[in-house]
């Protein structure tokens, strides 16, 4: 019965992976030059506790039925795990607002119980096609919600009641604007705090949708409306990074489907460029079209200032979650970066924040699920191609954005992904 209610739950969980709604408890910490941060604003979500009960169920059912936690077949990437957990702790005492990075820190451990939750419950021959189908519907959803938005030029309702939308009009200040053959355009949201973010979660989906939706017997009509859907709302949400994403993922797939082992290392080889060009983008040498596109150009100023204040703290960082207050002063150089942003780059989020031993164990930790997953090979399997892919994905967009690492709804899809990628080793 435990088992049951905790499996649906979980499923529910997926469904709701967009869900924004939450309580905002904002303190003195909260503001960084006198402007108010969101990343900065400890929040309770309504999925925080969806998961706090989640793994309430499954305790309870491993205590009734005696079930032992499987760790022991991935024991490196828990080692790893749990040593940048360590690290990460060790940088909270070491920062100046502490505060923000207990919060921070707490929300971590919860998406990390989940993704243990993940590699022990979840059964690619049981659940794969519920799966997809609740993954379909939460893509339908968004879909139908950002189109409302696109045509409305402005969210559909005007409170954060209906699953976290964030009011917003064409005239909100601070508001994101596409140019559209000369017409400035607002892209949708979602129910997401940026069209980034957005972005992302429909690129990554949309590749699990593309190439495993038909094999999977998922009804074929559900299938092509999640895609088509999905892929309208990636074009309008003039994301380049997800949308590169995407497109480096189809590509993908039928290279590794043609050269086996050598396109999957390909693939590796072109991922490992990409995260080269994503510390360094200070450095690329296209520094007009950097200082003419403010997408590059906050980037790049946000790296340069991590960079200029890590020395500081090498060793632990200064705090988790603390990458703002570290690069403060160096933000109201930049009139783009009154926004107050950390920096769009996980790797050297890590390092600033938790410093240089976190890093090492984080990337270890990224390794070993890389390794388990190349372990296996098995290059005719669709999904194994769209779990490696969905990997690449997680450091292609995680070199130019910070998401994955700070708003709930990206964090939860960086931990499902990699847990699933273990679970798979498992199952094979």
């Amino acid at each position: 019965m435990t088992e049951k209610l905790h499996r649906k739950l979980f499923f529910i969980i997926i469904f709701l992976i967009p869900l924004n709604l939450g309580k905002h408890f904002i303190f003195r910490f909260s503001y960084v030059n006198g402007l108010l941060s969101d990343y900065l604003i400890p929040t309770l979500f309504v999925t925080d506790l969806l998961i706090v009960l989640l793994l309430l169920l499954w305790i309870i059912d491993l205590l009734i039925n005696l079930k032992p936690i499987k760790l022991k077949s991935n024991y490196l990437s828990f080692l790893f795990l749990t040593l940048y957990l360590a690290s990460v702790f060790l940088s909270i005492s070491n920062s100046g607002r502490p505060e923000p990075g207990f919060y921070a820190y707490l929300r971590l451990i919860l998406y990390v119980l989940f993704f243990i939750y993940v590699i022990n419950n979840f059964d690619f021959k049981r659940d794969f096609k519920l799966f997809l189908t609740v993954v379909c519907a939460s893509v339908i959803f968004q879909t139908i919600l950002s189109i409302l938005q696109w045509i409305n030029q402005g969210s559909i309702f005007n409170n954060y009641l209906f699953f976290g939308e964030q009011p917003y009009t064409f005239s909100t200040q601070g508001i994101v604007r596409e140019n559209l053959l000369g017409v400035s355009k607002v892209p949708p949201y979602g129910t997401f705090r940026h069209p980034n973010v957005l972005a992302a979660f429909m690129s990554v989906f949309l590749v699990f949708i593309a190439f495993t939706g038909i094999k999977s017997k998922v009804d074929r009509r559900l299938v092509a409306v999640a895609f088509v859907g999905g892929l309208s709302v990636l074009s309008i949400s003039f994301s380049r990074f997800a949308i590169i994403s995407f497109a480096f993922s189809v590509a993908g797939y039928f290279v590794i489907s043609k050269l086996k082992k050598f396109g999957a290392v390909l693939c590796l080889l072109f991922v490992l460029l990409i995260i080269l060009a994503g510390i360094s983008l200070p450095a690329i040498p296209f520094n007009q079209f950097l200082i003419e596109d403010p997408s590059f150009s906050i980037r790049s100023d946000l790296i340069k200032a991590t960079y200029k204040t890590m020395g500081e703290n090498i060793l632990f960082g200064a705090g988790l979650n603390n990458n703002l207050v570290q690069i403060k002063d160096l933000l109201l150089k930049n009139e783009f970066l009154r926004f107050i942003q950390p920096v769009h780059n996980i790797f050297l989020l890590v390092i600033s924040e938790t410093g240089m031993f976190a890093l090492a164990f984080f990337v270890l930790f990224l390794y070993s699920v890389l390794y388990k997953l190349f372990s296996v090979s098995k290059y005719s399997d669709p999904i194994w191609k769209v779990l490696l892919l969905n990997f690449f994905q997680l450091l292609i967009l995680g070199s130019f954005d910070h998401y994955f690492l700070t708003i709930h709804q990206t964090m939860l899809i960086f931990w499902l992904t990699l847990g699933i990628s273990l679970k798979y080793n498992l199952n094979t």
